[in-house]
This record gives structure tokens, C-alpha cells and sequence, in this order.
């Protein structure tokens, strides 16, 4: 069970919550019937209770959120974006080893 309780935002959170954030953001953006997504999440809470320090988790559904899913060119979900100072620099598509995403997050942090 996750330590760190990984939040969802929406539209009018998304700017504050990950454009405007000092630390880099991981958001995963999800359906709720999507049963990778179901599978993605102890994925995304295991690297959350991880990175807990250093890194923002948060969710956006993107069912709900359209218009931010067609703005990061997310047309599959589960899709994770790595934000960092307000821009995208990293993006993973589908059910990603939780080991590919940590890289990605050690090379961003180191």
C-alpha cells in the first residue's frame, strides 16, 4: 500500500499543480475503465512512495481532462510525462517497467 497518496488534478489545477512546480512532476494521465491503468498504479504509488522527497506525482484523467490530453498529445493511455521547469522532457506510453521510469528520474535528479 502506497505511502504517498499521488493526487489527481484537472484543467484548473494542472498549471499551479505542474507548470508552476520547483520540483520536477510525473503525470500519468489515465481512464478509469482502462485496466492498464488499473495495473499501471501500483507502478506509478511504488515510484511516488520512492521519489516522495524529490518528485511530484499526480494523476489527470484524461477521459475527464480532454482538452490537457489532446494538449500533451496523448492519444493511449496509460501515458506518463515527465515535466520539468513547466516543459515535457520525457514521455512513456503503455505499461512501462517501473525500472525504465526510475531511470529516467535518476537521470533527471542526478
Amino acid at each position: 500500500m502506497a505511502k504517498v497518496m499521488v493526487t489527481d488534478i484537472n484543467a484548473e489545477t494542472f498549471a499551479e499543480e505542474v507548470l508552476e512546480s520547483p520540483v520536477p512532476v510525473v503525470v500519468e494521465f489515465f481512464t478509469p475503465m482502462c485496466q492498464f491503468c488499473r495495473r499501471f498504479e501500483a507502478t506509478f504509488d511504488s515510484l511516488a512512495d520512492e521519489y516522495e522527497e524529490a518528485v511530484r506525482f499526480r494523476r489527470v484523467n484524461a477521459a475527464q481532462e480532454r482538452e490537457l490530453a489532446v494538449q500533451y498529445n496523448v492519444f493511449g493511455v496509460p501515458t506518463t510525462i515527465i515535466f520539468e521547469g513547466g516543459e515535457p522532457i520525457e514521455r512513456f506510453s503503455g505499461l512501462v517497467p517501473e525500472t525504465q521510469i526510475a531511470k529516467a528520474i535518476d537521470n533527471l535528479l542526478h
